[in-house]
């Protein structure tokens, strides 16, 4: 466990490099896609203190540099890419025995991110290049297949990298940002004509992006070292801002519940914050960059890649934490929010009485 960390943290081994993490919705499923281009699988059951355990050898990335790697909800599929602009995959329906797709050369520009939609129809591509290429996926008797819908969707980037991308958990809304500090989202009621439907107000340069598990809320991390959540149905309403971080944002992460928001740097702290209090509590210390996170679906587990290529499994520390003592989390939490703003901001969301001094 790391000495550093309070809690601590459960070590994983990833593979060499920087490594990015990825889990299936239903848990069960935990990867890592490194650097060095290596790929590692692993199987998790159990719940407050997950068994991990090491699945079948991945091979196929041909020692290309990956950034970024995704699992459809059920784990039976997996994704990775980064430099080279291909996309390769892999059938997991035996992870003992992972199986290769056949790899899509996408883009001369590196491929910065990918995610899968809630109901595991959709897969959303982010380049170098500034596009957003949409897949349609299927399970198939054999070997899942993707099949590209419609034309590459370029928004308001005007060809600036687009370094995170997001699907609602119903699939039906897509977000995306670039280094342009614009997040574009689009109605995917037809996935092959997507319809712009909002843009928010430049930011920093966005890094990293995630919705809330009932879809109502975008969060984005910024370079500008600020953590942005915006209402999808009201997008010209100021976003809250979530501080606190002394490097660049890195990775957001909402819990199971949407009460939590995880936000990690690149100086290698993450910070869990009480959505409508605002709060946070003490620092997960990573020895590098957090590059990715995740909670696992009961929200007592949060997964964390880094660049120094350890995967991490962290007790949920923060507000509202389940079984967190009062007490203790008061005491590390900053000054908290008047009801008023919350409410104003996320009327869905119900408040959380905020620790009385």
């Amino acid at each position: 466990s790391d000495a550093s960390a309070t809690p601590a943290a459960r070590r994983v081994e990833g593979p060499g490099g920087a490594a990015v993490v990825a889990v299936s919705a239903n848990g069960r499923v935990l990867a890592a896609a490194g650097a060095d281009g290596g790929l590692r699988l692993w199987t998790l059951a159990g719940g407050d203190d997950p068994a991990v355990t090491k699945a079948g050898a991945v091979s196929g990335a041909e020692g290309k540099a990956l950034r970024t790697v995704a699992l459809n909800p059920e784990g039976t599929v997996m994704v990775a890419a980064g430099a080279g602009g291909v996309l390769y995959g892999w059938d997991l329906r035996t992870p003992e025995h992972p199986r290769r797709l056949p790899q899509a050369p996408l883009s001369k520009a590196s491929i910065l991110g990918l995610t899968f939609s809630g109901d595991g129809r959709t897969l959303a591509v982010a380049t170098g290049d500034g596009r957003v290429i949409l897949y349609d996926v299927r399970p198939g008797g054999g070997n899942a297949t993707l099949t590209a819908i419609g034309r590459p969707l370029a928004g308001t980037f005007r060809g600036s990298p687009v370094r995170a991308v997001a699907l609602s958990p119903d699939g039906r809304t897509l977000a995306a940002a670039a280094d342009t500090g614009r997040t574009q989202l689009w109605s995917l009621a037809d996935r092959a004509r997507p319809r712009p439907v909002a843009a928010q107000p430049p930011t920093g340069a966005v890094t990293s992006l995630t919705f809330s598990p009932d879809g109502r809320r975008v969060a984005a991390g910024s370079k500008d070292q600020v953590a942005y959540v915006w209402q999808v149905a009201r997008p010209g309403t100021a976003p809250l801002r979530f501080e606190g971080a002394e490097s660049p944002v890195s990775a957001v992460a909402f819990s199971p519940d949407g009460a939590r928001l995880a936000v990690g740097g690149a100086d290698g702290r993450l910070r869990v914050h009480a959505v409508t209090a605002r709060t946070a509590a003490r620092a997960l210390t990573h020895a590098g960059p957090v590059t990715s996170a995740v909670y696992l679906r009961d929200g007592r587990t949060l997964v964390t890649g880094s660049a120094d290529g350890v995967v991490r499994l962290w007790p949920v520390p923060g507000p509202g934490a389940p079984g967190a003592p009062a007490s203790r989390i008061c005491a590390l939490a900053g000054a908290p929010l008047h009801r008023q703003e919350p409410e104003r901001h996320l009327p869905d969301v119900p408040y959380v009485t905020p620790c009385r001094s």
